[in-house]
């Protein structure tokens, strides 16, 4: 399923925040792929991606060391679900 994770931050910027995402790029690659990393502002990235392991997604977010990370560094995770966007010659519908 289609993936918009919006990551705010609050004690570290994105280039710091990046590189804590890439460091997990093995566990990341078995639960998501087709990731696009974006930079919105200093404080604010977003990921699109397919979670192709929901349970495995659910279990890594809820564990004790990503809520640590969470709280150590001020990131709060907003996610949405994506839906399919049918292109039509009149644009999105």
């Amino acid at each position: 399923m289609n993936t918009l994770i919006i990551c705010k931050m609050k004690k570290i910027n994105f280039q710091a925040w990046k590189l804590l995402f890439d460091s997990d790029k093995e566990i990341h690659e078995k639960m998501m792929k087709n990731t696009m990393i974006g930079m919105v502002d200093d404080y604010t990235g977003i990921i699109v991606t397919e979670v192709t392991n929901h349970i495995m997604l659910s279990q890594f977010m809820n564990s004790d060391d990503f809520k640590d990370m969470e709280k150590t560094f001020g990131i709060t995770h907003e996610i949405y679900r994506l839906n399919d966007l049918i292109l039509t010659s009149k644009g999105f519908s």
